[in-house]
């Protein structure tokens, strides 16, 4: 519990945390790297909000938000594959649940989007990366770190978002009564000559165009 008039009314939630590793399922360009395997991100923000404007938090705000070091998180207990972390909010509040990791020292980061929101209300639902993001003075895109942010929210098997807070029932630790939420990469850097090959077409044995570009 915690200061506030809804310090006596707080359940422990353990959110289950999973974000992309550096492995990568894509089989690699044998040309230049794209840097997708790469794992840039040193921040990891966790971000809940009150579905109905009430308070969820000790101190009285329909907003929660933890922010983590790539240090800290990498230092979170793990169970069943997920890194989980305990956060106190009032019993009975139902909230939504989401998270971003990225690079704190870049052009964009999402940073005072989010205070933006905790400061004059809104949705965190509605934060954007820009196509600037991690960009230097030339304009030049880290392409490691661009590629390393990574979105998610919560959801229930039936796709339902609402997480409500209450009491656990039989075992409090197991993974599959507890609110879980997989971040998953926001962008991906693609050579269209190796990734959409079969979308070339030659003529003549000499012209090449693009047909039906697409991958999965």
């Amino acid at each position: 519990t915690g200061p506030g008039t809804a310090g006596d009314q707080l359940q422990t939630v353990r959110l289950y945390l999973n974000v992309p590793s550096t492995a990568t399922a894509r089989v690699g360009d044998p040309g230049y790297p794209t840097g997708e395997g790469e794992d840039c991100w040193d921040q990891l923000a966790v971000m809940i909000e009150s579905t109905n404007g009430n308070v969820i938090t000790a101190n009285n705000s329909r907003y929660f938000v933890r922010t983590l070091s790539r240090t800290e998180y990498d230092d979170l207990p793990e169970q069943s594959g997920y890194r989980w972390l305990p956060i106190d909010l009032v019993e009975g509040s139902q909230v939504y649940i989401y998270g971003v990791t990225y690079s704190q020292d870049v052009t964009g980061n999402p940073e005072q989007a989010i205070k933006n929101v905790e400061t004059n209300g809104g949705s965190f639902a509605h934060l954007e990366i820009p196509n600037n993001y991690s960009a230097d003075e030339s304009g030049q895109i880290d392409a490691a770190k661009f590629l390393s942010v990574a979105t998610g929210y919560y959801a229930d098997n039936q796709g339902e978002r609402t997480f409500t807070v209450t009491q656990p029932t039989g075992d409090p630790y197991d993974p599959a009564t507890m609110p879980t939420m997989t971040l998953t990469r926001l962008a991906a850097k693609i050579d269209i000559q190796w990734d959409a090959q079969d979308a070339y077409v030659l003529e003549n044995n000499e012209n090449i165009y693009y047909e039906d570009v697409s991958v999965d």
